[in-house]
């Protein structure tokens, strides 16, 4: 990383991301699966396998026409 403060171009989710993501955060973890940046987790479960995987998004104002924030985020 050539930045040896977090920006908040960091969470751009572009090469800052990944430069922050491969080079700072997993390079002080060792576990097994993680370096291959999946977008998903794989839970091995008795009797099958499920991917779990999340998302997030900003949504401003909270309240818009038609809903908001909470209504968006269940459907």
């Amino acid at each position: 990383m050539n930045n040896d403060k977090i920006l908040l171009a960091h969470g751009g989710g572009g090469q800052l991301s990944d430069d922050l993501i491969r080079h700072t955060i997993l390079a002080g973890l060792k576990e097994d699966g993680l370096a291959e940046l999946a977008d998903s987790a794989k839970l091995n479960l008795t009797s099958t396998s499920v991917c779990f995987t999340t998302d997030s998004y900003v949504v401003k104002p909270l309240f818009f026409n038609g809903g908001d924030i909470g209504k968006l985020a269940v459907c």
